[in-house]
């Protein structure tokens, strides 16, 4: 959401935020087996929701008439947009408060802060070329691993991640955009250098990532990317695994790297309703320099997502949750035992 003051762009409200169902051919718009991106939902161009205040009907009604359960997609619409309305006020309030020069300044002394302490940290890490490589399993849709391979060279003043030699983007829905592989990137480029400072842009400023178009990692359109996380996970653990045995007081021995969610699709026995549950299951990380490793966690890339109380599941959804337990059967998979309600 643009931001004026005085009439003056003076920056943007923005967030993210899941949406269960954007349409597509399977219920919560995640789907293991597609082909393209039609068959994963609604495909959105730069539109505005909204303008000159007033919505957009025609793009609501268009959101409504396309999805499985209107009123939780609708009403993902409105927090959104009720997120950036605040957003825009409470910046809005700074540049009342402190005037627009001295807003400006405090923006460029926090990117040259986040840039100044990553530095530091940068500094301390042992200089040179790590490489890494592993396959993911599959796509989906072909069982045909997938190789991903990068070197990782570590500069006083730079951190180059090279994905070059990765396969090219799959038939399956496990491809990744540019987008995805970056924040990926990031995640672990910040646990390497400083983990508790405050995340701005100037914090990465020093971090690069070099990666052809059309491989797994920077899919173009209209590849399938519905269950992008997967790869984009995948590019999180090779930088993880390139340089973990060169910082292990900053990086655990990794992780289960899945998503792993249920997905149910039920009409509610009270509301007479579709109801649609994507529901992550947490996985094991591995042990640390100092610790041990722990069970509970999802996976890295998904921690926004919590798991549902037992209660919330029953209610919204319609779902008996007949047990909730880790499950420790070998080669298992997940945490929990549903059944329809």
């Amino acid at each position: 959401m643009p931001i004026f003051v005085d009439g003056e762009l003076v920056g943007f409200s923005a967030n993210k935020a899941h949406w269960t169902e954007v349409g597509g051919k399977d219920p919560g718009s995640w789907t293991t087996d597609a082909v393209d991106i039609w068959q994963e939902g609604l495909q959105f161009p730069c539109v505005k929701l909204f303008n000159e205040g007033e919505p957009n009907q025609v793009l609501l009604d268009m959101i409504e008439a396309n999805v499985r359960t209107p009123e939780m997609t609708l009403g993902d619409v409105w927090a959104q947009v009720a997120s950036c309305r605040l957003g825009a006020r409470r910046f809005a309030d700074l540049f009342a408060r402190y005037g627009a020069p001295q807003v400006r300044q405090a923006i460029a002394a926090l990117l040259n802060y986040g840039e100044a302490m990553t530095a530091r940290e940068l500094e301390k890490l042992l200089k040179g070329v790590f490489t890494a490589e592993d396959w993911i399993d599959d796509d989906g849709v072909t069982s045909d691993p997938i190789h991903c391979t990068i070197t990782v060279t570590v500069a006083d003043d730079a951190f180059l991640c090279d994905f070059t030699c990765t396969d090219p983007q799959t038939r399956g829905p496990v491809n990744c955009t540019w987008t995805g592989s970056d924040a990926a990137v990031r995640m672990v480029f910040k646990a390497l250098t400083a983990p508790h400072i405050p995340a701005n842009e100037g914090c990465f400023r020093a971090m690069k990532i070099i990666c052809p178009e059309e491989t797994v990692f920077t899919a173009q359109r209209p590849a399938p990317v519905s269950t992008y996380w997967d790869s984009m996970i995948f590019a999180a653990d090779l930088v993880w695994k390139a340089m973990a045995p060169h910082v292990p007081h900053r990086l655990a021995a990794g992780h289960f790297m899945s998503v792993c969610a249920d997905v149910t699709y039920t009409i509610h026995p009270d509301t007479t309703q579709p109801a649609i549950l994507v529901e992550p299951n947490a996985g094991g990380w591995g042990a640390g320099i100092d610790q041990d490793g722990e069970g509970e966690p999802v996976c890295l890339g998904d921690g926004e997502t919590y798991i549902l109380p037992v209660e919330v599941t029953e209610v919204i959804y319609g779902i008996q949750v007949d047990r909730y337990a880790f499950n420790t059967a070998p080669g298992a998979r997940g945490s929990s035992g549903v059944a329809p309600g």
